[in-house]
């Protein structure tokens, strides 16, 4: 599908406004801050940020207030270093591990033995607590979401080393993380390394697993039969490439042509392959190749291994900006994409390491950068015209969970819920994807026009039905339930 109509297609600037709100001062230490994230730990509205720092190694968490300002209460708020952790947080993963409605935290270390690698609970107001759980190994990368459909939050975790291969942890019932890979994998553990991803490629309603190797130049899809069961279907979808996989740093599934597919996107050393999704996933052709690596990067610096996949602009069409990078590519329909926007980075040393979302609430989407050098967080703010062509949701699961990992959200025209010459847009709610890389929580749709109403599609996983949201105003950020299908809008 092409754009048919370019009248609300607004051209974004980006400023970096990191001294407008005061920076990211850490209470302790001096270290480099870099691979941020993005959640709202205590709920009220704006998402926070997650911080590792070279300083003790281990993370920070500034809290957001109102988008105007960010306060390091790491310590106050249960995740200082008392724990033990000293060396290398690598990845932070939130997710809802009891159903309690608000977001846990996964701290994971690549190499440093069973007793570095945590889950922290929340209380409900953004305070943690140390769990008893431990983990068997290192840890470079995690996704999240229900694989059997049992209504609890299940962890793939890529391991330290691809050649040691990935672990599944099945979560039974809140109370406890079970490796379960050998059962769920055929006897064997699958290949992975850095940034897994869930995604339903093939549309069945089941959330199934891409991994990418990095140095191992491999690239596999498991696909889940329904009952938390893999299969490796990679030379049956024809997904065997070898220059997209060779150095390839993660991956990501999104709908980049507006069809209701997930199409996909892999990065390595700045290029950026792009394959669409093509009868239900049967088929991966590739469409486009980005070459975005305009800083003449050398992959041992580790920038331009990972992107970001965002509506940057809010024409409805999701962009691509490579982490480390100078530009954002505009994508213009039907897998064409041109360099559009210069994102004003720290250039002395570029990194992989940032995360996107509308970080003050006002509908355009922003970027968290930490370079290496000079090791300082920046906050990238949009500021795209104001126009009420948006519109934000965040989703509360079917089983209470924070997020909705796995949901899937369709915006039509009102009226034309399922015809698919009136979808402006799809989203799958993820935890996270590429390595260093964090999506916002919230789904983000641009496109639409500020005068019209629109339906929402809500389908939840294991074929466990649908719902519509009829008559939704644009330019706001709506919460639905998934609990309540005949009463899911619980707020405006």
């Amino acid at each position: 599908m092409g754009k048919e109509d370019e009248t609300m297609a607004t051209e974004p600037k980006f400023v970096d406004a990191t001294d407008e709100v005061g920076g990211f001062n850490p209470k302790e230490g001096s270290g480099i801050l870099r691979r941020p994230m993005l959640v709202d730990v205590d709920g009220d509205g704006f998402e926070d940020i997650i911080v590792w720092t070279t300083d003790k190694w281990t993370i920070r968490l500034f809290m957001n207030y109102g988008g105007e300002k960010f306060i390091d209460e790491t310590e106050e708020r249960g995740l200082g270093d008392d724990w033990g952790a000293r060396k290398n947080v690598h990845h932070c993963a939130a997710f809802d591990f009891h159903n309690h409605g608000h977001f846990d935290l996964y701290i994971g270390h690549p190499d440093h033995g069973p007793s570095d690698t945590r889950l922290f609970l929340n209380d409900g107001t953004g305070h943690f607590t140390n769990s008893d759980f431990r983990f068997p190994r290192g840890s470079k990368g995690i996704g999240v979401v229900d694989v059997n459909g049992d209504g609890f939050l299940d962890l793939f975790d890529s391991g330290e080393e691809a050649r040691e291969g990935g672990t599944l942890f099945i979560n039974h019932n809140g109370e406890s993380l079970v490796d379960e890979t050998l059962e769920r994998f055929n006897g064997l553990r699958p290949f992975g390394y850095q940034g897994p991803v869930f995604a339903d490629f093939d549309n069945d309603g089941y959330p199934d697993i891409f991994t990418t190797g990095h140095y191992y130049s491999h690239c596999y899809l498991y696909r889940n039969d329904g009952r938390g069961h893999f299969i490796d279907v990679t030379e049956e979808y024809g997904l065997t490439f070898k220059e997209e996989c060779d150095g390839a740093n993660g991956a990501v599934f999104a709908d980049l042509n507006n069809s209701g597919s997930l199409d996909l996107i892999v990065v390595n050393n700045g290029t950026v392959w792009i394959h669409e999704n093509v009868d239900n996933g049967r088929s991966f052709p590739r469409r486009a190749v980005i070459h975005a690596n305009d800083f003449e990067i050398d992959p041992h610096k580790w920038a331009g291994e990972a992107a970001m996949v965002a509506d940057f602009d809010n024409d409805g069409y999701l962009d691509i900006w490579v982490a480390g990078t100078q530009y954002i590519y505009r994508n213009e329909g039907n897998f064409k994409f041109t360099k559009a926007w210069f994102v004003p980075i720290a250039r002395t040393e570029p990194s992989r390491q940032a995360c996107f979302g509308d970080i003050n609430n006002d509908g355009k989407i922003d970027i968290l950068y930490g370079s290496f050098y000079p090791g300082k967080l920046q906050f990238i703010r949009n500021e795209i015209p104001d126009e009420a062509n948006w519109l934000q949701v965040n989703l509360i699961g079917p089983y209470g969970d924070a997020g909705g990992y796995g949901v899937r959200v369709s915006v039509f025209d009102a009226g034309h819920t399922g015809d698919m010459s009136h979808l402006k847009g799809m989203r799958e709610s993820s935890s996270g994807y590429m390595y260093h890389v964090s999506p916002t929580r919230i789904l983000h749709f641009g496109g639409l026009n500020a005068d019209k109403k629109y339906d929402l599609l809500v389908r939840l996983p294991f074929r466990c039905g649908d719902f519509t949201v009829c008559d939704v105003q644009p330019g706001r950020r709506i919460t639905i339930d998934c609990r309540k299908p005949g009463n899911p809008l619980i707020e405006y």
